[in-house]
């Protein structure tokens, strides 16, 4: 196999992963519920979202030391999502 064809079957490869659509995030978040939670897990254990190059994790499958849940209308209408940032939970977001 020569050179060229190398590079452009790896480069049709490549065109072909960035040219993937991506998952929506309501489907992301319910795959999310479907999956394994371990009792009291870390940020590291949830399944992950994400949004363009930003990762975030369902607010309600986070184990909060003292945390007492929000009780605001909207959380019935859609998800928070938190965003995780170098390992860390970062601000809250809301996704309908």
């Amino acid at each position: 196999m020569s050179t060229a064809a190398t590079a452009s079957s790896s480069a049709a490869n490549a065109y072909a992963v960035l040219g993937a659509p991506r998952a929506r995030i309501s489907t992301q978040v319910a795959a999310a519920f479907t999956a394994g939670v371990p009792p009291n897990p870390t940020i590291d254990d949830l399944p992950r979202i994400v949004v363009g190059n930003r990762r975030y994790v369902v607010e309600e499958q986070l184990s909060r030391r003292r945390g007492r849940g929000r009780s605001s209308w909207i959380r019935h209408h859609g998800h928070f999502l938190v965003e995780v940032i170098q390992g860390r939970a970062g601000a809250s977001f809301w996704s309908c």
